[in-house]
């Protein structure tokens, strides 16, 4: 396994018959929601197999100092038991073109967190006969935009274990160049401070329908054993980021509640 941190299960990428390759199916999710913390493992287009990872870096706060704490949380529901920080996660849109993951970072301890990194890392199926070709397009970015962000091969690269773990800093690199590898690529948010009693919200879109979030774009191409790209099946990744009040975002997570309970339903039919 890649990671001793994390569990990587191998997603079986499904043939729909009877569907040509250029025919995008829906955003599914096999096993539903079965981690309860965020990653998720998905299909998408009609061969395509994949797996969302978040990932939370804390630097300090006002009263240790800075470097103090100075870790990662993977995932990141480990925050709390350390810091106070709460955590908690919702997804919209399985079944459709475009699911949404939102990933909500909470402070009530009554002081200040500085110097906090969100990551999601999206990993291609490494254990099937199926490649990914990733491109990274970045437009003029707006606030909200990833700052950071990378593309490696799963199997030979370290994006994970270095370049979020260790550095806690996406290199900006797309180190597949342009060539089909099993593709592990990743999105960063940074934020200077979390005030008392505001939420940092992070949204993230997985879409097979080219629907983005943002002006920086994660695209895998899916391709077969020999890197020739498969027409029509593309992963796009990307995303959002902004700090709300605390009510508003409880009303967030409590409206997506029901979210949650129909995946775990999706789950057990699975």
């Amino acid at each position: 396994m890649k990671s001793p941190l994390k569990i990587r299960a191998a997603v079986c990428a499904c043939l729909l018959v009877g569907l040509p390759a250029t025919t995008q199916a829906t955003m599914t999710l096999p096993f539903g929601d079965i981690f309860l913390n965020g990653t998720l493992d998905f299909r998408y287009a009609t061969d395509g197999a994949a797996r969302i990872d978040p990932v939370l870096y804390v630097d300090s706060n006002e009263t240790f100092g800075p470097g103090a704490l100075a870790t990662v949380f993977a995932p990141p529901d480990t925050v709390t038991g350390a810091t106070g920080l709460d955590y908690s996660y919702s997804f919209t849109g399985a079944g459709t073109g475009a699911l949404e993951m939102t990933y909500a970072i909470g402070n009530q301890t009554g002081i200040t967190w500085t110097g906090l990194r969100f990551f999601v890392d999206v990993s291609g199926d490494p254990f099937d006969d199926l490649l990914e070709i990733p491109v990274i397009e970045v437009g003029t970015t707006d606030s909200g935009d990833p700052v950071g962000w990378g593309a490696d091969d799963f199997v030979a690269g370290d994006l994970f274990l270095n370049d979020i773990l260790s550095a806690a800093k996406l290199d900006g690199e797309n180190h597949c160049a342009g060539a089909a590898c099993a593709a592990e690529g990743g999105l960063q948010w940074d934020l200077d401070a979390l005030p008392n009693g505001q939420t940092w919200l992070v949204r993230v879109r997985l879409s097979d329908d080219g629907s983005t979030l943002g002006k920086v774009v994660l695209r895998m191409q899916l391709a077969n054993g020999l890197g020739t790209a498969l027409d029509g099946q593309v992963l796009s990744v990307s995303g959002s980021a902004v700090v709300v009040p605390l009510p508003g975002a409880l009303l967030l997570m409590l409206g997506a509640l029901s979210t949650l309970v129909a995946g775990n339903r999706l789950g057990r039919r699975a």
